[in-house]
């Protein structure tokens, strides 16, 4: 249930920072468009810098403590028990969760390069946005 919480708040995490990074772009660079603002960072961008500077980290932690809590708590010495939730079978929670983890990870440490334009990217010419 963490894990499910963490992502929403990740997503929500998401959402704001390309708010504030549109807000810090237009106090810090007077532009003529004012009235019409664009987002300078595409959401997969921000969903992945959000994702290794502040999330993953958490996820990990959340992470630990339920692989910690299933080998623990495990009644009769079967971690698979333990790990059963909703009426789902154990293996099947396990391998969920380990495959939500290996693609954190994936799209995490994935190498890109960036693309957004701002006070702390690589600058272009004035009004210069990113496409969604």
């Amino acid at each position: 249930m963490g894990i499910l919480v963490l992502g929403l708040l990740h997503v929500v995490e998401t959402r704001r920072y390309r708010a504030d990074d549109a807000r810090r772009s237009r106090v810090r660079l007077v532009e003529e468009d004012l009235r019409d603002p664009a987002h300078k960072i595409a959401f997969a961008e921000a969903y992945t810098r959000r994702l290794r500077r502040v999330s993953l980290p958490l996820f990990l932690v959340v992470l630990a403590a339920w692989v910690v809590r299933i080998l623990l708590v495990a009644p009769g010495g079967d971690p698979f028990a333990s790990a059963a939730v909703f009426g789902l079978p154990g293996r099947l929670v396990v391998a969920s969760v380990a495959a939500l983890a290996i693609a954190l990870l994936a799209v995490a440490f994935w190498p890109r390069s960036r693309k957004a334009k701002g006070e702390l990217q690589e600058r272009g010419k004035a009004g210069d946005r990113k496409d969604e």
